[in-house]
């Protein structure tokens, strides 16, 4: 007994101490591990950990078999244990379920004793996980081969053990929350950036990033010669269109005129807006004679672009 109790408070020291400081990638191949010593332990032939997301919904799934043993408690992924009334009114009210044979099952648990049956489970011992006074998760054992009388200081251990598995949970919902926020982080930093370098009516290039491209670009044609060429773009009476059908419609114009040039370029070429109805081009290893073709090309392609207001046609 004293060999077993010291076995039992390494196992426990064991799985504490791998859950310290574990990242997000690692906790599933950590809590696999852990259900596989514990199931050794008990010597039992399934150990299980299921994790709740909210109203006893099952979120996550971890299980352990012995050789010659089929994993079952997948099936449970994504149903509320609140389907299986029996089960859940003893881990409610009880906060364990212990059966030693089937047969002390109530004749109302049918959904429960169906299943027990068709994964051929003839002992099971369950027990509610807690964390803050909500249940958060649930710690199992099977027995399959035979059935098994649950004896006091085994329901002992395996208290013990959920408790130590509750860290697991509480872990990774943390880890999980962490990672959220880093994402929603990162998506917040990165729209800061398109902000801070595109034009938000265009959605092209501001006048600050078109510049600093403008600076590299420069700056390699004097490393290395690479030709470079600047278009400079200007929306022929943009003010009458103003003037005359409002700013929305100039807006739209602006909106269409940006949306040409991204068409008619280069995937390497820069498209930049440099204020008002000015824009520019930045076309990387272009010399002059490319430069004048997609020039005409987008004027063309300006000229023959229409925008409907109303009855009238702008173009």
């Amino acid at each position: 007994e004293l060999d077993q109790l010291l076995r039992f408070q390494q196992l426990i020291a064991s799985i504490s101490t791998r859950f310290i400081n574990i990242p997000l990638h690692d906790i599933d191949q950590a809590t696999d591990m852990a259900l596989g010593e514990i199931g050794q332990f008990m010597q039992v032939e399934r150990c299980y950990l299921v994790s709740f997301s909210d109203a006893w919904l099952v979120d996550t799934v971890h299980e352990w078999c012995a050789s010659g043993i089929s994993p079952t408690t997948h099936t449970l992924l994504g149903e509320s244990l609140q389907q299986r009334s029996f089960a859940w009114q003893q881990l409610q009210q009880f906060g364990v379920l212990s059966l030693d044979a089937l047969s002390a099952l109530p004749a109302s648990a049918t959904l429960e004793l169906h299943e027990l049956e068709s994964h051929q489970v003839q002992s099971l011992f369950m027990l509610r996980i807690d964390h803050m006074g909500r249940p958060i998760g649930l710690f199992g054992c099977d027995m399959v081969s035979r059935p098994r009388q649950w004896q006091g200081k085994e329901q002992q251990q395996a208290r013990l053990l959920g408790e130590t598995l509750a860290n697991t949970i509480i872990r990774r919902q943390q880890l999980q929350t962490l990672s959220s926020t880093q994402q929603q982080l990162r998506n917040a930093n990165a729209d800061l950036a398109r902000m801070a370098f595109s034009d938000g009516l265009t959605g092209i290039a501001n006048r600050r990033s078109f510049m600093e491209k403008l600076a590299d670009e420069f700056a390699r044609f004097q490393r290395f010669s690479n030709p470079v060429a600047v278009l400079m773009l200007d929306i022929d009476h943009f003010k009458r269109v103003n003037d005359t059908w409002g700013h929305a419609v100039g807006d739209k114009v602006l909106h269409d005129f940006a949306a040409i040039c991204q068409q008619v370029v280069r995937k390497v070429d820069v498209v930049g807006r440099l204020g008002g109805e000015e824009f520019a081009v930045l076309l990387p290893g272009c010399g002059m004679a490319g430069a004048l073709a997609l020039a005409e090309r987008l004027r063309e392609a300006v000229r023959s672009h229409v925008i409907q207001v109303g009855e009238a046609s702008l173009q």
